[in-house]
């Protein structure tokens, strides 16, 4: 809807070529844009998983720690940050293993059916996984049991993934269309020209 809006747009702003210029695009990148990566991962549309914090160091070191930019890894869509390459490799040996459960997500929200940020200093790490809760207050309401708590969230989890990639998806769409819109009608249509 948005797509047919601005291509109508762009015509009646008399800006024809830029409307068929948009017309031709989105028609060309109809199948790619349909279905574009998105991550899964709490943070990622920031571009650094768990804020920058290294994910190795809450098993090894038994903390959330800073990660460092100069030992890094690209891994399901997001960069993860670790505090020497000894953390680095040991998460690239083992990527199941250091993945925070719930893609990062408030592990008590996931157990609620519902999605909600985490803090990378509320951590719990259960049977070798790590749990990231919003805060102190909901990290203590979610170990009050925490094995109903985890049983309900991989329950939970599969609709919830779902429900973020739509999110992710919606953002990126707005997204393209916002800076298109901006690009093509904004800086290249003056003031004069826009309906009041």
């Amino acid at each position: 809807k948005l797509a047919v809006i601005s291509v109508l747009a762009l015509g009646a702003l008399g800006l024809p070529a830029l409307a068929q210029d948009a017309a031709g695009s989105r028609a060309s990148s109809a199948a790619s844009a349909s279905n574009p990566k998105v991550s899964l991962i709490y943070g990622a549309t920031d571009g650094v998983a768990i804020e920058g914090y290294e994910t190795v160091a809450y098993f090894v070191d038994g903390q959330a720690t800073w990660g460092d930019p100069a030992f890094k890894a690209e891994y399901g869509g997001t960069t993860w940050y670790f505090k020497d390459q000894k953390h680095l490799n040991l998460f690239k040996s083992n990527l199941a293993q250091y993945v925070p459960q719930f893609g990062g997500y408030c592990a008590y929200a996931a157990s609620q059916d519902s999605i909600a940020s985490s803090s990378p200093k509320r951590w719990r790490v259960v049977d070798n996984k790590l749990y990231l809760n919003n805060n102190c207050l909901i990290r203590k309401v979610w170990q009050s049991n925490v094995p109903s708590n985890i049983e309900s969230g991989e329950r939970n989890w599969t609709a919830l993934s779902s429900r973020i990639e739509k999110r992710q998806l919606d953002k990126l769409r707005a997204k393209k269309h916002g800076s298109y819109l901006y690009r093509h009608l904004v800086a290249l249509t003056p003031v004069s020209q826009f309906p009041l």
